[in-house]
């Protein structure tokens, strides 16, 4: 049985890590917020540029929700690998190993601490791209829990590179090719890319985010949208349990 501060002090522990994730971008935080606003809506821009009326009425919905999944991909993966990549190389796994912290803890405050950027990214992109490719802005209602559940599951990828690499550059090399292929996949519509690559768009959490939010860019909602939230789900819950036992790396 649990002592009667038990879960207190387990949430005392875990605003600990957080205050440390976030005072170390205190004084970097403006770089963050803006790139992962600035490059998914800058690509949901050159698309509109090179697009003539009847595509833009076509694959809107595809470009403006796979723009801002890519704001979500961009912490979740980029940024969460190459920090905790750092923190593998430079020995602070182990030394958090010798604090009374959960492995989840350490790298959901990482997370965390990063995610909190691609939120407003999400919006920006959604606001700015609809009014790019007049759609409606009723996907605002979803865009909590997608970058929620979207950052959760996006995040097993971020994690198993950064444990993964040799060192922090290769990291950023290996996330930002996950990346692209979230930002392709996530954009290009299902019936133009090959058959083949049907199976890795099955694989990929982004896709589920992407379906998740691109009825409400149409002005509706489904119950299709609640299976790409619960897909979501099990995504994060996968990358959880990973975290947990075989990802994390064994000590030497």
């Amino acid at each position: 049985m649990s002592a009667p501060g038990a879960t207190t002090t387990r949430t005392g522990r875990f605003s600990i890590l957080m205050w440390i994730q976030m005072a170390r971008l205190r004084t970097s935080w403006r770089p963050y917020l803006i790139v992962s606003s600035v490059m998914p809506l800058g690509i949901a821009v050159l698309m509109r540029a090179i697009m003539d009326e009847s595509q833009v009425a076509e694959f809107g919905e595809q470009i403006v929700a796979g723009s801002a999944v890519l704001a979500i991909a961009m912490t979740a993966i980029v940024m969460l690998a190459q920090r905790v990549s750092a923190l593998k190389e430079n020995g602070a796994l182990d030394y958090y190993q010798t604090l009374p912290v959960t492995r989840t803890a350490v790298v959901t405050s990482v997370l965390l601490s990063f995610a909190v950027f691609s939120l407003p990214g999400t919006v920006v992109v959604l606001v700015l791209g609809s009014a790019l490719f007049d759609l409606s802005l009723a996907a605002l209602w979803t865009a909590i829990p997608v970058w929620a559940l979207g950052s959760l599951a996006l995040a097993g990828i971020g994690v198993a590179i950064g444990f993964g690499a040799r060192d922090e550059q290769l990291a950023g090399m290996y996330s930002n090719l996950a990346m692209m292929a979230v930002l392709f996949l996530g954009i290009l519509p299902a019936d133009k890319v090959p058959g083949w690559m049907g199976p890795v768009r099955a694989i990929l959490p982004s896709t589920y985010a992407v379906n998740a939010l691109k009825p409400g860019l149409e002005g509706n909602f489904n119950s299709g949208q609640a299976w790409d939230l619960f897909a979501l789900f099990l995504f994060g819950v996968a990358g959880f349990l990973a975290v947990r036992g075989p990802l994390w790396p064994k000590s030497d």
